[in-house]
């Protein structure tokens, strides 16, 4: 049995707490996913497992498990000056940076419910579960099997050898300094797992649609940095981080307006579509837009100042810009250019600029339609090809020929999300659970002599509330 979960996005989240003053209660806030989801997880597969009679359980965790771009620890350490959009090959000779992912991957592993899924993971290698949390420990009904592979968010974890291993304790596996996988092809189930930054031209280095052997991109490939890591880091993480510089702790925790508006910039990062980003800082229930404008645009003209003429992202912008017609990018660099908050940030340009960003989308249509160029898809070989990345969990019918049919799956994450409605004036936070398991004909048939294979997506959504709507 294959077993393949994406997106867990482990973070560190201490830096961005904020304690108590006078009477007002500290601010805390957690992206980390309850440590129990995943033992109810473990329980339904060890059910599964002896359903379909499995004498073996392999575990792919493919892409984004620990999240080390989104921590404003990246800006708050005096005296080092240090991003993560840097070449893997470069980190080794950075000991400042090497020094900070390590700490990084500590305070991550710290965690409080990171900490305890960490130990789930880790006894789960061992042979061993509990059905419920606090329960009696049991002997898992397989023997487990536990493979990794780096996404965009993660990609550092494959820098250097003692980042690697510092991985690999953290997990559970064997101590080695060994590079991680970039991809992973399982010949028994026919499958290819892919993170699926690949296939999102603004997390990956490359477009696939210009490379013949996908198979063989090199490691060093992989290694690359691109725009999403700049996006991420120092507009995503750095946003809270400065709101806080500008406004003060004190001010923030005790000011009911403040205090709101920062528990919005920690959250958008899980909100989809990331296009919506404008809307959902100005959308707040009970407060005028005029009001959360004039706390945030400060923060913002920081932003723009910082990074309008930043090389890494001008490099970016340069090779994402198509040079034979104007674009969404060429939007992005004449703002640059022009530095129009110097006369005073707009609302209605910020608008306008947010509505441009919305039209950003795959170069070559979504995920599915890069897996079908899959060459072990188009070979017939792959009857699966299985990706997260998006967060949005789905089935594609990839074509059918001779020999069957091939699909593309996405794994979706296990986190939570921010929804929007479509008219992107209503936001709500739902948590989001999704497990992806293949049988192998033997487990698929009870025994009877078949080349029949199964896929079960287990899809999991979980939202409650406290209020009571009268009818």
């Amino acid at each position: 049995m294959l077993l393949v979960l994406s997106d867990l996005h482990f973070e560190e989240e201490r830096s961005d707490f904020i304690g108590a003053y006078g009477s007002a209660p500290p601010l805390t806030f957690s992206r980390n996913l309850d440590a129990t989801f995943y033992q109810r997880c473990i329980a339904l597969l060890a059910r599964d497992i002896r359903r379909a009679k499995s004498q073996k359980l392999k575990i792919v965790l493919a892409g984004d498990i620990f999240d080390l771009h989104r921590s404003s620890l990246w800006f708050s350490r005096r005296g080092v000056d240090s991003r993560p959009y840097v070449d893997n090959r470069d980190v080794r000779r950075h000991a400042d940076l090497e020094r900070l992912i390590l700490a990084l991957l500590s305070r991550i592993g710290q965690e409080r419910e990171v900490r305890k899924t960490l130990g789930i993971l880790n006894l789960l290698l061992e042979g061993k579960y509990r059905v419920r949390p606090g329960g009696t420990v049991q002997d898992f009904p397989a023997q487990v099997q536990l493979e990794y592979i780096p996404g965009n968010h993660d990609r550092l974890a494959n820098a250097t050898p003692l980042i690697r291993k510092r991985v690999r304790e953290l997990l559970g596996l064997p101590l080695s300094d060994e590079p991680f996988p970039c991809s992973i092809w399982d010949e028994e189930h026919r499958v290819r797992i892919r993170h699926g930054h690949e296939y999102d031209r603004h997390n990956f280095c490359e477009n696939l649609m210009d490379i013949e052997h996908w198979d063989d991109i090199p490691a060093t490939t992989y290694g690359k940095p691109c725009i999403g890591d700049f996006i991420t880091v120092d507009i995503a993480a750095r946003l809270p981080f400065l709101f806080r510089r500008l406004h003060g702790d004190a001010t923030i925790v005790t000011d009911p307006i403040l205090r709101t508006v920062y528990t919005r910039l920690l959250e958008f990062d899980d909100l989809r579509p990331q296009s919506a980003i404008l809307d959902f800082l100005l959308t707040i229930p009970g407060m005028e837009e005029g009001t959360v404008w004039k706390v945030i645009e400060p923060v913002l003209r920081q932003i723009f100042d910082d990074i309008h003429a930043n090389p890494f992202l001008r490099e970016c912008l340069d090779d994402l810009d198509k040079k034979w017609r104007l674009d969404t990018i060429d939007a992005v660099q004449l703002f640059l250019d022009t530095r129009p908050w110097h006369n005073g940030i707009l609302l209605n340009l910020a608008k306008s600029m947010a509505s441009k960003l919305r039209n950003i989308d795959f170069d070559n249509g979504g995920p599915a339609e890069y897996a079908l160029h899959e060459p072990t898809v188009r070979s017939g070989r792959a009857r699966m090809v299985i990706a997260g990345h998006t967060h949005t969990p789905s089935v594609d019918l990839l074509k059918i020929d001779e020999r069957g049919q091939q699909y593309y799956l996405d794994t979706g994450t296990w986190r939570r999300r921010i929804v929007s409605s479509p008219d992107r004036k209503a936001f709500g936070s739902i948590k989001s659970l999704t497990s992806l398991t293949v049988f192998s004909p033997s487990e698929f048939s009870d025994g009877a002599a078949t080349s029949a294979r199964a896929f079960s997506v287990w899809n999991g959504i979980t939202r409650r509330w406290d209020d009571v709507l009268d009818v």
